[in-house]
């Protein structure tokens, strides 16, 4: 049976070669560099292959930057202990890193940033965690005498070039993505910190009412569910990030386990453990009809004095539902009644306000969905050249 050919799936016209294998200290230096006339601190993120400046004070930089290395713009570095996680990347600038932290200087006929975008494929991940030396996952360190000893596939020069410079336009549109992104998250922030502190109005000038939750909502009638049987599981995400199918767990119906209700579509829902970290959201027309243990509330509005949107919009700021915490009594895992959370404080305006203000956010709302699935669309179309470029 005749051996598999080193070559990608995919690849640029004008190179059918198959590409060589070597070992990785052929190919890269471990350097120890020291340079203590440069005071930038970098850092190595994890999972993304970049490197972002730490934001170290200035003692703490005068008294560790002897131990430090010195990085140059273009050399690889990774962190030992993360490496198999994707914690490395090409420093774009100059300056000096952790001494734990392994800079690799690229020998002739290397590109850096091929190797770079190599080494975030899930293989090479592998390899990574396999070479890492270690009693426990999380101590796992990968050193450069492990690293050296890995042999990776790579093609000619010329080819990693064309492969680099094709992954750094799309890693240029990531960035522009993301950025994108972020500033209509801090729109967002920025603008429901006005409108709740009513900084900003829309030609309204009447003043708003101080209510509890149980004045404007109530919980609707429960019955306990005695088969689940093909029903969806519904959970809260974290930081206000929506409802979804929890198919991680099977729910079970037991004599001591919680009960389940069934949710419907409108219904806000509240994570009691974990309102104070935005664990809430509204049920969506998609998921009507799925269940949650009682350890999640549901809520429904009195339509003649709030809307749904506006109560969840209220609540779903981090500097009001953080701040929640110290209304829970009991030490351990804390956990909101019922009870307790139908006495949080709302603030009211008229409906009208409020149908303006839902307008308003929800527009924001819908921007940064589109662009946050441009965002996945363009993560997944990366993950696809990671895929297919590479051996």
């Amino acid at each position: 049976m005749s051996e598999e050919k080193l070559v990608p799936k995919l690849r640029f016209s004008g190179f059918a070669d198959e590409w060589n294998e070597d070992y990785l200290n052929k190919l890269f230096d471990n350097s120890n560099e020291r340079n203590f006339e440069s005071l930038e601190v970098l850092s190595v993120t994890i999972n993304n292959g970049v490197l972002k400046r730490s934001d170290l004070g200035s003692d703490r930089k005068n008294k560790d930057k002897k131990s430090m290395k010195h990085v140059l713009k273009g050399d690889l570095v990774y962190n030992p202990m993360f490496m198999w996680k994707g914690a490395s990347g090409i420093s774009s600038y100059e300056g000096i890193t952790s001494a734990d932290y392994i800079v690799l200087k690229s020998k002739n006929n290397v590109n850096p940033i091929f190797f770079s975008h190599l080494f975030q494929t899930e293989k090479s991940l592998n390899k990574f965690k396999n070479y890492s030396q270690g009693s426990l996952l999380e101590r796992l360190r990968l050193m450069y005498p492990q690293f050296s000893d890995i042999k990776m596939a790579f093609p000619s020069y010329e080819e990693q070039e064309k492969i680099a410079n094709l992954l750094t336009f799309v890693d240029n549109k990531l960035e522009l993505i993301e950025k994108k992104y972020q500033t209509y998250l801090d729109f967002k922030k920025y603008l429901m910190q006005q409108i709740f502190t009513q900084k900003l109005r829309f030609d309204f000038k009447d003043t708003w009412d101080k209510v509890l939750l149980k004045d404007v909502a109530f919980i609707p009638k429960k019955t306990k569910l005695t088969n689940i049987e093909g029903l969806k599981l519904l959970t809260v995400k974290l930081h206000t990030k929506g409802i979804e199918i929890n198919d991680r767990i099977k729910p079970k119906l037991t004599k001591r386990g919680r009960p389940y209700y069934i949710r419907r579509s409108g219904e806000l829902l509240i994570g009691r453990q974990n309102f104070h970290n935005g664990g809430m959201g509204i049920v969506p027309k998609s998921l009507d009809g799925g269940i949650c243990s009682n350890a999640i509330s549901s809520f429904n509005v009195f339509e003649d004095k709030i809307d749904v949107n506006y109560l969840y919009y209220f609540l779903a700021r981090p500097e009001y539902y953080i701040k929640s915490e110290r209304l829970i009594g009991g030490t351990g895992q804390k956990e909101f009644s019922e009870k307790e959370l139908l006495k949080l404080k709302i603030d009211l305006p008229s409906l009208e306000e409020q149908n303006k203000i839902v307008d308003f956010l929800s527009n924001i709302d819908h921007k940064i969905e589109i662009s946050e699935n441009q965002l996945n669309k363009t993560q997944e179309f990366k993950k696809g050249l990671l895929q297919q470029m590479f051996v």
